[in-house]
């Protein structure tokens, strides 16, 4: 199977699919003490984009060391 608009093949969809795994690891450490916790902040970043997670989990991360 391939995403033939974006011309990538198998290994290159897996590539990507580790990455976007792994920044969500890292979001979630990232967002684990805040307000979220871990799995808070991991359930954002999948349910939105990993980029705006980071956005909120920043934000929380100020207001809870102010």
């Amino acid at each position: 199977m391939t995403l033939a608009f974006l011309n990538l093949g198998p290994v290159e969809i897996v590539i990507l699919l580790a990455i976007t795994i792994t920044v969500i690891v890292a979001i979630g450490n990232y967002g684990k003490r805040t307000a979220l916790g871990y799995s808070g902040s991991v359930l954002l970043s999948v349910l939105a984009t990993p980029l705006i997670a980071l956005i909120v989990i920043s934000i929380l991360r100020a207001k809870k060391s102010a």
